[in-house]
């Protein structure tokens, strides 16, 4: 049994609806399946899929860096206190209708495509962690040519969480980083997500960080829709194509793949609290 541990519906109808893509992975032996928002329409999918598939499907909502220059949410993110106060409304409601949120998510800072917005990608993040750890929900990080920022404010956020063994900060998903990122993440507590990409021709260095991650740190994900893995690359991502992510792991790191089946499914488990 599969858990796919970042999936973005971005659609609720047709082929790639959220309805086709569940039912197709039961195919793939996916069991289970993290629906990750990032904006106002990926968490009201998110959240649809999690109400049509409650044994199937948990939610997580966030706002990602993509939301940093929204006027809106900009002005949320000013203020510690709106933060909590608009994320602890949207949680209420949705468990008001049988809907339990499993994580904040994705968050994160991206200097790939939009430097220019750093510090107000940092502002949002920042507030977004203070409001996670009072609501005392673990995190999806997105980072992409950000390492240093990321590693800085992720410090500053376990420094402030309560002293709880058993309480993951979260995870770091679709891992693209440096092997030495990815030991900085891990002295921090948190898990790596692995997708796709380690599947790609050109991914000789990620895939020997893969074999240093411990195998209780480690996630396997889609990302759905986005980086189709080897050999369904030019394809729409789904969840049906985690087991080639998969296989490619357990060939990286020399194990079995039901073994590594079994613990990241366990350790998705554990990080989401299901």
């Amino acid at each position: 049994m599969l858990f796919d541990s970042h999936v973005h519906f971005d659609t609720s109808r047709g082929e790639h609806g959220i309805t086709a893509l569940v039912e197709r992975a039961d195919h793939a032996r996916v069991t289970d399946i993290l629906a990750v928002g990032g904006s106002p329409a990926l968490n009201r999918h998110a959240i649809t899929a999690a109400r049509l598939f409650p044994h199937k499907v948990r939610a997580a909502i966030g706002w990602d860096r993509d939301q940093a220059l929204d006027g809106r949410r900009t002005g949320i993110a000013r203020d510690p206190q709106s933060m909590l106060h608009y994320w602890s409304n949207r949680i209420a409601r949705c468990r008001s209708i049988g809907i339990q949120i499993s994580a904040l998510g994705e968050i994160g800072l991206d200097y790939h495509y939009a430097a220019d917005t750093a510090p107000d990608q940092r502002l949002l993040l920042r507030t977004q962690l203070a409001a996670a750890r009072a609501l005392h929900l673990p995190v999806i990080i997105h980072s992409r040519d950000a390492d240093t920022d990321t590693l800085a404010l992720l410090k500053e956020h376990v420094s402030a969480l309560p002293d709880n063994p058993r309480f993951h900060p979260g995870v770091v998903h679709c891992f693209t980083g440096t092997t030495e990122f990815a030991a900085g993440i891990l002295d921090l507590g948190f898990l790596i997500g692995l997708s796709g990409i380690i599947t790609f021709a050109n991914a000789k260095a990620l895939r020997q960080t893969a074999k240093t991650i411990p195998a209780e740190k480690l996630l396997i994900e889609t990302d759905t829709p986005y980086l189709a893995p080897v050999p369904y690359r030019g394809h729409r991502n789904q969840p049906f194509f985690l087991p080639a992510i998969l296989q490619c792991l357990a060939e990286t790191r020399n194990e079995p793949a039901e073994r590594l089946a079994e613990l990241t499914r366990a350790n998705a488990l554990a990080l989401f609290s299901i």
